[in-house]
């Protein structure tokens, strides 16, 4: 019988609640709780059943918990779900080093909402929709790293995609990631997540058609952008030059909606090439990079020494990777888009959590873990 493992399991006497809103008075009430638990390196268990509230009460809650002790050790926060953890809850579940959902529970997601007591001007309220849209695209970034490493341990299950797209041709710039969401998405229920799902692929499709007309009208320039400003009114033109053959143009009203398409096409297409994450790829690629490698640059993979190994990685699946990085990322942020409502193994296939009470055929990082027991992760070490 396999030894059970502290790092991935409940532990209610070393434990702490968040029931009903989370309010600063909530985290005021937890936080002798929490330093009494610190005097241990043990993991910390955090029960979640609420319906949300602030999200900066939600991350001092975690911060407090997971900030190194003067030694310079985290505490690893294993998070548990046992009725519902919506909104900011939902983010406190999903980030815990180690996420589990009780039988029968409900995960919400939707954007950060704010409420707005007085009157409200044209300028506060452009001012807050910024604010806004920052906040999400943060919220939505630290998700996605968090999702990435569940989705590819799912996706490693025979039959769940990672073979199949790991073995697809190294040099194909745009790869289909079609094998793993397939996968993913047949193993949900709701109709609704899968919806987001496939609107996560759908915005790659707009991103590979709209790279190629953008080269080919680089390409047909008689001289090169001689700036970037230059290169980005080119670009832009192509982007608008395809739209026009992609509408009818008697129907399609520019002043109306067209001019607001492009931009968010231009807007799409800049995000995947220069965007922030893609400097949050080039660092993932370094740790999940050779989870990608074909069967045969694996073997050639193991023989190089570190230094070799970053330029291997770039070379051989850097654009498998940023493909399905960017594809989670697309989901992360289609959740702040509207209420989105998981059941605990849509949750798991989504990446959400890593395991499900009552489903042994889901594959965790606890199983392994005890069934191959190898040297303890360190104190506060994530899974």
């Amino acid at each position: 019988m396999a030894k059970p493992n502290p790092d991935f399991r409940e532990n209610p006497d070393r434990a702490v609640y968040v029931t009903g809103a989370i309010t600063a008075e909530l985290v005021d009430k937890l936080t002798p709780q929490i330093h009494a638990l610190r005097k241990s390196i043990e993991p910390i268990t955090v029960y979640i059943n609420s319906e949300g509230g602030e999200v900066v009460s939600a991350d001092r809650i975690r911060n407090l918990i997971r900030i190194p002790d003067q030694d310079g050790f985290p505490r690893r926060m294993i998070t548990v779900v046992t009725g519902e953890a919506a909104s900011a809850a939902a983010d406190l579940l999903a980030l815990g080093d180690y996420a589990i959902a009780y039988p029968n529970t409900w995960i919400v997601y939707h954007g950060t909402r704010r409420s707005l007591g007085g009157a409200v001007t044209v300028e506060l309220a452009r001012n807050v929709a910024s604010s806004l849209q920052q906040t999400n695209e943060g919220f939505a970034l630290r998700l996605a790293r968090k999702v990435l490493g569940r989705v590819l341990l799912a996706a490693g299950e025979e039959g769940k995609g990672l073979s199949d797209y790991r073995e697809t041709e190294s040099s194909e710039p745009w790869p289909d990631i079609q094998p793993i969401v397939t996968a993913q998405i047949g193993d949900m229920i709701s109709g609704e997540v899968i919806a987001l799902a496939r609107d996560a692929v759908a915005r790659q499709e707009a991103i590979r058609n709209l790279t190629a007309a953008v080269l080919t009208h680089l390409n047909a320039l008689t001289q090169p952008p001689s700036s970037e400003t230059e290169r980005d009114i080119e670009i832009f033109n192509a982007v608008l030059a395809y739209k026009r053959g992609q509408r009818n143009m008697i129907e399609w009203n520019f002043a109306a909606s067209g001019l607001q398409e492009v931009t968010a096409d231009f807007e799409l297409l800049r995000d995947y090439h220069f965007g922030g994450q893609r400097s949050q790829s080039l660092r993932l690629l370094e740790i999940y990079g050779a989870l990608f490698l074909t069967s045969a640059d694996a073997v050639a993979f193991a023989s190089l020494d570190k230094d070799a190994r970053s330029k291997w990685l770039q070379d051989k699946v850097a654009n498998k990777f940023r493909a399905l990085w960017y594809y989670l990322v697309s989901c992360c942020r289609l959740l702040q888009s509207k209420d989105f409502l998981f059941d605990g193994e849509d949750a798991y296939w989504f990446g959400l959590v890593d395991e499900v009470i009552g489903c042994p055929n889901l594959v965790t990082h606890r199983m392994l873990a005890e069934q191959n027991p190898g040297p303890a992760p360190g104190p506060g070490s994530a899974a």
